[in-house]
């Protein structure tokens, strides 16, 4: 139950708690979660008891969806004014009873169910008459007092309290002349400001160290108390807000404290630790943070703790009543709560107040985003994980003003980015671009150096048009672009062309055609992953990407469950490579061009001049006018195709004719009789009598500037001139440098290139 001061009784008893302040229903009762022990409910008020006659039955337990909850309350007013209501059935599980529960039924309104100006329903003490006078024995066996059911017997001077009793309510001896009590061990729970304004509270002999302990109960510190405080050991309950609002920066909490009271330590706290010694059987500590036993509920953050960041554990499913308010240096929150109730928005919302915190990371297993999550809230930092499938309602309404906005999740019908326009970094579903109208995309941020795009559902033409307006704000910023979970077949004509500070591209694995001028003059794109399922390259799509220098084609074989960036073992399905697509990538150094490619358009590579090694595949058929033109510096060329490929006068102009080109063995006579292959020098095998690229059983790959031997095979590695330069089968091996190295196993001999 969350906690309410009663200073002026009468006023608080006429009011009405309005909007719905409930969890669920089950059968006639609404019921509320105990956010400082979510196994349990409390049953709370709602305008269709007012049509309940007889008796009314409170259930021990009650099972909703997938969890059953025990029954420990009935909130203040739950069966207010409820005239038809003539009996009441309280289980034993219950321990809390709010203030006039049952005022106004006629259980309460009739006289002969009160015993000596004092109301019981079975073992639950409900309310006295405020006539009460004297001295008054509580009747033996009873388990409950509810909350004010003493307050305002001004006339009472003592109550004996029978060892049955287990909980106190809030206020229960408020303004009474009680000047000493007792309190039985058997008592666990105790409300807050059970004896204000009596003779015993203002007692200041009664008080130590600032601090009103009854037996071993600790009912209350004073305002002044500060510094550090250690709880008296052997001290079994906390009550209620005993140290709300007091300027304590830590505190030690002992082992045998088996409750500490709801909004014990909150309020405007100053409160930067809190310890709990080990061996304490209901709580723990963790890095100076409260939680209950079981770390499924967050009872107190330190409003003043000095660390930026808190990790909400998997296993937390609610947060106590301003269990997170007011805490000025919390800077960032990883939420990897895995079973989160929902938060409410109601006349007393419970969602927290962590209005400092700016960056909220939530971790990969969180599936729901509870309800009201991070409602109004300004955040410049928003992490949504993949495994994210639901959110209760408004979990992010009124949210805004991210920088980065990471969405990983598929399923989530949400979007924040037009509420956010100066976003930097932006990670997105389909839905996210979906739900913004093609109108709203010019308000959108212009400022984004990163954006990555993932689907879970094959994206078709019109919402690609939506796509490439929104990345076309980014011209002059972008430059990480990462689509490769973007279930997508085409990459359109002009998407990224002029993207001058684009430095990463990662395609869609999915993709078949490169558009038009697509990537063209992204001077800063340094390397280049052609997907396995690319057939065709279109004309100019890579024209003008002056700092490329390398070029992967194909998925990696990753049998063994490393990459590998040799052609010869890569699935790949291109080919066609347009006219002038890698026109002037002047830094590409090696080109080893996959199988399957049967065409290579006019000036495709003019320009490359850094070019030093050349490999073309079996497959490849014609390659266009000026083709490989000004590749001056080209040293070497293997081409695999036991036909002659059909090549142009112009097709190597400004390529040195004295360079070896190396052709399949039995096909050098063939080169030799065409017009053009036969101005260079021909040999029709490879050094050392190397054999064109074929995939063996070894395993062995190259990643990451090494060759990796991990079945230990035994090897012989060569460099292009033939010259041995590793032998053995260590299962790494660091290489002098990059290129195309020959590779000899047991079973075969082929290139690799590094």
């Amino acid at each position: 139950m969350k906690k309410r001061l009663l200073p002026l009784l009468f006023i608080l008893v006429t009011l009405a708690t309005g909007a719905n302040n409930y969890d669920f229903q089950v059968d006639q009762l609404y019921y509320l979660i105990n956010r400082q022990s979510p196994s349990e409910v409390f049953v709370v008020k709602d305008g269709s008891y007012s049509s309940f006659s007889g008796e009314v039955v409170i259930p021990s337990t009650v099972s909703y969806e997938e969890y059953t909850y025990t029954v420990t309350g009935i909130n203040e007013m739950a069966f207010y004014n409820c005239s038809g209501i003539t009996s009441v059935s309280i289980p034993s599980s219950v321990t809390k009873i709010g203030w006039d529960a049952f005022m106004g039924t006629a259980f309460y309104n009739d006289a002969s169910n009160w015993v000596n100006d004092v109301l019981y329903a079975g073992d639950c003490l409900i309310k006295a008459k405020e006539e009460l006078a004297g001295a008054y024995e509580i009747a033996e066996g009873t388990r409950v007092i509810a909350e004010i059911a003493f307050a305002m017997c001004s006339a009472l001077t003592s109550v004996t309290i029978p060892s049955s009793v287990i909980s106190i309510g809030s206020q229960a001896f408020y303004s009474t002349s009680i000047a000493s009590i007792s309190i039985p061990s058997s008592v666990k729970i105790l409300g807050s400001d059970i004896f204000d304004n009596t003779p015993l509270f203002n007692d200041a002999s009664n008080w130590v160290n600032d601090v009103l302990y009854i037996d071993n109960c600790l009912i209350k510190a004073k305002d002044e108390l500060a510094g550090a405080y250690d709880v008296v050991d052997g001290t079994r309950v906390i009550a209620d807000a005993a140290f709300s609002g007091r300027n304590l920066n830590s505190i030690t909490i002992p082992a045998s404290v088996v409750y500490i009271g709801e909004g014990a330590f909150n309020a405007y706290s100053y409160l930067s630790d809190i310890q709990v010694e080990s061996g304490n059987p209901s709580y723990l500590s963790e890095d100076g943070v409260l939680y209950n036993a079981e770390q499924t509920a967050l009872l107190q953050y330190p409003a003043y703790k000095e660390s930026l960041t808190l990790t909400i554990p998997a296993s937390v499913r609610s947060f106590a009543d301003y269990a997170l308010e007011n805490c000025p240096n919390l800077d960032t929150i990883r939420w990897n709560a895995v079973n989160f109730i929902d938060f409410r928005e109601t006349s007393n919302p419970d969602f927290p107040n962590w209005k400092y915190a700016f960056h909220f990371i939530m971790g990969e297993g969180v599936e729901h985003i509870p309800a009201y999550l991070l409602y109004g809230k300004q955040l410049n930092t928003l992490v949504i994980p993949s495994t994210a499938t639901s959110m209760g309602v408004d979990a992010f309404e009124g949210c805004y003003g991210m920088s980065v906005y990471e969405n990983y999740s598929d399923e989530l019908r949400t979007s924040l980015i037009l509420q956010s326009p100066y976003l930097e970094r932006l990670v997105c579903s389909a839905y996210d671009i979906s739900l913004i109208q093609i109108d709203d995309i010019p308000s959108c941020s212009r400022y984004l150096e990163s954006f990555t795009f993932h689907s879970s559902h094959i994206i078709l033409g019109p919402f690609w048009e939506k796509v490439f307006s929104f990345i076309q704000l980014q011209q002059n910023t972008l430059n990480y672009f990462d689509m490769e979970k973007g279930l997508t077949t085409e990459f359109p004509e002009r998407s990224l062309c002029g993207f001058t500070k684009l430095e990463t591209v990662k395609l869609p694995n999915t993709l078949e055609y490169i558009g038009y001028r697509a990537l063209e003059d992204c001077r800063m794109l340094k390397e280049i992953t052609i997907p396995a399922s690319v057939t065709e390259i279109d004309d100019c799509a890579f024209e003008e990407c002056r700092s490329l220098s390398t070029i992967h084609f194909g998925d990696p074989d990753t049998s063994d469950g490393e990459a590998n960036s040799d052609p010869a073992t890569s699935s790949c399905a291109l080919q066609r490579i347009g006219n002038w697509a890698f026109y002037n990538c002047c830094l590409l150094q090696e080109l080893v061009l996959p199988e399957g490619v049967t065409e290579i358009g006019e000036a495709a590579f003019y320009g490359c001049s850094q070019l030093e090694e050349l490999v073309l595949p079996s497959s490849l058929q014609t390659i266009g006018d000026n083709g490989f033109a000004a590749c001056s510096n080209l040293k070497r060329i293997i081409v695999n195709a036991a036909i002659p490929p059909t090549i142009e006068a112009k097709t190597f102009y400004e390529v040195d004719r004295s360079i070896h080109v190396y052709v399949p063995e039995g096909s050098l006579e063939a080169y030799k009789a065409d017009a053009y292959w036969s101005e260079f020098r021909l040999y029709d095998s490879d050094p050392s009598g190397i054999i064109s690229p074929q995939k063996d059983n070894s395993g062995c790959y190259a990643a990451n500037g090494l060759l990796y031997n991990p079945g230990g095979a035994d090897l012989n590695v060569y460099n292009m001139q033939g010259v041995l330069i590793y032998t053995g089968n260590a299962t790494e091996i660091e290489l002098p440098s990059r290129g195309i190295y020959i590779l000899k196993t047991p079973t075969a001999t082929r290139k690799v290139v590094l």
